[in-house]
């Protein structure tokens, strides 16, 4: 990973302003950010919303700056769920998705970022003209450029203008989102797959992998706060033993929301061997669950979970390649199997619909 070169800049810059209300020179683009989130302007701007860019550049000191100034401003306006949407973009090709991802970790750049490499920011750059940062565009719902021109790293005068153009009603970030979530183990740093729709994040490490003293590098949605087994978490800094179970949730939450999010670590031979080995049915299930197992494995036993972390039920498999489990005293919900061998752990989940 490349590192992020700090600039710190002890010269109050004063001579950096906002263009003003530009009738042309608006150009609509597709790309997606370090989160893997896709952004299509036309869609925000066609939808009502203001769009407010960031240029930046990972070693730019006053980009740096501004990054932390701007994003106060972001959450105040409603983290991307009102009127206004913030997005980053890198400039240069040089820098990637991990790149830009080190750099908002540093400077508490929570809103959506696009990087130069990856993310194609160094097209959206030159398709706006952009060969300097920081600078600051921000589209009307008519597509009309309102602001184009350097950024101020006063977030007061970033409020002020926006303020001119009718956009300074505050509102709470709704809800908390778990934005990437990555578990570093003593021998690597694994991105987990978190999925928004059922509030889960999935990482698979390599089996052996000592679980019992990693630290987690995440982003939330509004920079709220989370705790695993009660323990509040700080990005890159907080240690969790890992290798109890292989369930564990994360509560993340602000005064005004609070999510339940479940973290589940797999250990796996390879990634592609697992792909479509398991076979699990009726899924939905309501009176018995069917699984069909690989040819030849050799799992031992296999134990159920509820979607808390709570062991319901366990029972052997004995290398069978075929189980049927009776579930019909089971309640409705999401549910998780694990399955157990002696260097090998595999966790699916099911759902239990209404009888």
């Amino acid at each position: 990973m490349k590192k992020i070169f700090l600039i710190f800049i002890a010269i109050l810059i004063t001579n950096i302003s906002f263009l003003q209300a530009q009738k042309s020179g608006y150009h609509n683009f597709k790309s997606w950010d370090i989160y893997e989130k896709q952004h299509l302007i036309q869609d925000y701007v066609d939808a009502g919303k203001y769009v407010f860019i960031d240029f930046f550049s990972v070693p730019c000191g006053s980009c740096q700056i501004a990054a932390t100034r701007l994003d106060s401003v972001y959450k105040e306006l409603g983290c991307n769920s009102k009127e206004i949407i913030f997005l980053g973009i890198e400039i240069r090709d040089i820098y990637n998705n991990e790149d830009v991802y080190e750099f908002c970790q540093s400077f508490s750049m929570t809103f959506d970022a696009i990087s130069g490499d990856e993310g194609g920011g160094d097209g959206i750059a030159a398709l706006y003209e952009i060969t300097s940062t920081p600078y600051a565009i921000l589209i009307s719902p008519d597509e009309e450029i309102l602001i184009n021109g350097g950024l101020y790293l006063n977030a007061q005068e970033i409020r002020d203008t926006l303020a001119s153009f009718g956009i300074s009603e505050t509102y709470l970030c709704e809800g908390t989102a778990i934005r990437d979530y990555r578990l570093c183990t003593p021998t690597d740093t694994i991105k987990g797959e978190v999925n928004y729709e059922s509030f889960e994040v999935n990482i698979q490490v390599p089996v052996g992998t000592d679980l019992s003293s990693c630290t987690s590098i995440f982003v939330l949605s509004s920079n709220d706060t989370s705790y695993v087994a009660g323990i509040k978490q700080i990005s890159g800094e907080t240690q969790n033993d890992f290798s109890e179970d292989v369930i564990y949730n994360l509560i993340a939450e602000n005064p005004d929301f609070t999510d339940e999010w479940t973290i589940i670590i797999e250990e796996v031979v390879s990634v592609k061997e697992n792909i479509n080995t398991f076979k699990i049915y009726p899924n939905p299930a309501t009176d018995f669950l069917n699984i069909e197992l690989p040819t030849n494995n050799e799992f031992n036993t296999f134990s159920i979970f509820d979607v808390t972390g709570n062991k319901i039920v366990s029972g052997q498999i004995n290398n069978a390649t075929h189980l049927k489990i009776n579930i019909q005293n089971y309640n409705s919900g999401i549910y998780f199997i694990k399955f157990q061998s002696d260097n090998t752990t595999i966790v699916k989940k099911f759902t239990i619909s209404c009888k």
